[in-house]
């Protein structure tokens, strides 16, 4: 049984449920039945509030991993059971699936209650503020019915229908329930509307994708485009499907700039060859102005420390005069100022420090 804890932001009440469940379930040893959480208006990948994080570390359980993800009609149509804290989020989860499938949306407190006495207005109420009163009386709440729930599920072999699942349809496997398959469809529906350059209704893109055997219904493909593919592709003026106008820009811009770094790489290359081919150097960088050095430009620029040992200090020292020897640019005389001009700078930090160094 794959169990699914509806809250608002899955960044509390579902977490808890979650990671309680899984617990007792462990304890239990009841390993038939999966736990997982999900929000109406949640944010993906959002992370649980810290202060939340910290108080169930004190209970020994880790929710620091936990990612939030919005409530998804696939992700609906996968678990058996939808368990929401409240009503309000019990009806907004109905609203996600088809008519024959709402009957596995049910109320947390009610449905572990298994119709025994339990008022139907009474709901599981988030926290107000995040101290440690509101939380530890959140999670000796949602401990005790948690435990209920996997204790009627390991000794009494309880199924959807005894929490309160009445009338669901077993719905055939879809191919959107496959993740690989998914990504597949998705990725073929963009490209193939990239392609053709024109709009197309759902019912163009069912009979495309029935070309590749892909056979999807049109409230397959809504959903596809609504879940996997929205904002990329919106409905135009005339109800067809087409990418955004936004997304088709960008994508235009990225690849005219794409174009013209290959340009500019190839021009480099050729500027670099060229160079090599007529043995030209590389310019020495340029001289610093005549402003005094301070300690530490005298550092930087001989590429030493405080602490560097004034034996290994004096090579470093040498080896740049060596690299900016005048002579070397006999031939230049624009390189051999330069040089000169770093070899003076080079002597001149050298004198500032050297008596420092040890």
């Amino acid at each position: 049984m794959r169990i699914l804890y509806v809250s608002e932001q899955d960044l509390c009440r579902g977490p808890m449920a979650r990671v309680l469940s899984m617990k007792i379930a462990k304890e239990l040893q009841a390993f038939g039945t999966t736990f997982d959480s999900a929000g109406v208006r949640a944010v993906t990948n959002e992370p649980p509030p810290e202060d939340l994080t910290i108080f169930m570390r004190t209970q020994r359980l880790n929710i620091a991993s936990h990612a939030s993800r919005p409530l998804t009609s696939t992700l609906a149509r996968q678990s058996d059971v939808l368990l929401c804290m409240t009503h309000a989020l019990a009806r907004e989860a109905r609203d996600m699936l088809s008519p024959n499938e709402q009957g596995k949306v049910l109320v947390f407190r009610k449905a572990v209650g298994l119709g025994k006495g339990v008022p139907a207005q009474e709901d599981i109420g988030g926290l107000e503020v995040f101290d440690h009163k509101d939380m530890m009386r959140l999670f000796v709440e949602l401990k005790a019915i948690t435990g209920r729930l996997v204790r009627e599920i390991v000794t009494l072999d309880a199924t959807p229908e005894d929490l309160g699942v009445k009338g669901v349809t077993k719905r055939v496997s879809s191919l959107l329930d496959q993740p690989e398959m998914r990504r597949f469809l998705a990725q073929a529906i963009r490209d193939h509307l990239e392609r053709t350059f024109e709009p197309a209704t759902t019912q163009q893109l069912c009979e495309w994708l029935q070309t590749l055997g892909r056979p999807l219904v049109p409230a397959d493909v809504e959903e596809l485009i609504a879940e996997d593919l929205s904002p990329l592709i919106q409905r135009d003026d005339s109800g067809r499907w087409d990418i955004d106008e936004r997304v088709k820009a960008d994508e235009e811009r990225r690849a005219r700039d794409q174009r013209a770094r290959r340009v500019k790489e190839r021009e480099e290359a050729r500027e670099r060859a060229n160079a090599k081919a007529n043995g030209a150097r590389e310019a020495p960088p340029p001289p610093d102005d005549g402003a005094k050095l301070t300690r530490e430009e005298a550092y930087a620029l001989l590429m030493i420390t405080p602490n560097t040992a004034k034996h290994e200090a004096s090579k470093t020292y040498k080896k740049l005069l060596m690299r900016y020897h005048p002579d070397k640019f006999h031939d230049d005389e624009g390189f051999r100022q330069m040089a000169e001009a770093k070899a003076k700078r080079i002597n001149e930090a050298w004198a500032l420090v050297k008596d420092s160094l040890e």
